[in-house]
């Protein structure tokens, strides 16, 4: 497995992920344009993405809030995430960022042990995140705290 930089030409590949496992309204393209995100996509031996990530710095609070990460059903279980989430971690901390945020539908308990297994903490709730036409129920907030 290889880990990149995403690509213009990975914007369609990247939106059937979208239509398969998000189903959320997301303009890709302009990660790419994006200074302070990194964009990178995982991709087999065979040179297939089997999964994808972005995270955004903002120096406001000086903090890196991951986007989304994504990998293919059939590539589940493989440390994949678990490597995307280590460069998320590179890129933060070379923004010298004091953390990681991350949010989570409460229902997602699959993602939730993830966060967990990979040294988050969970930092919140907003029964008002998501918007009424979703019925995605109540959002859970995580951190990874990093050592600035």
């Amino acid at each position: 497995m290889m880990i990149r930089n995403a690509l213009l030409r990975d914007i369609a590949e990247i939106e059937k992920f979208n239509e398969l496992w998000l189903q959320e309204e997301r303009d890709y393209k302009r990660y790419l344009d994006d200074p302070n995100t990194i964009f990178l996509i995982a991709e087999d031996k065979n040179k297939r993405m089997v999964g994808f990530t972005s995270a955004t710095y903002s120096s406001w609070n000086n903090s890196v809030w991951l986007n989304q990460i994504v990998v293919h059903l059939d590539h589940r279980r493989k440390g994949i995430a678990s490597k995307l989430l280590v460069e998320v971690k590179k890129f933060a901390e070379s923004r010298k960022a004091r953390v990681i945020l991350i949010e989570c539908g409460i229902e997602n308990k699959i993602a939730q042990l993830f966060y967990l297994k990979n040294k988050a903490r969970i930092c919140g709730y907003n029964d008002r995140y998501y918007p009424q036409t979703q019925d995605k129920g109540t959002a859970i907030f995580f951190s990874i705290d990093l050592a600035c």
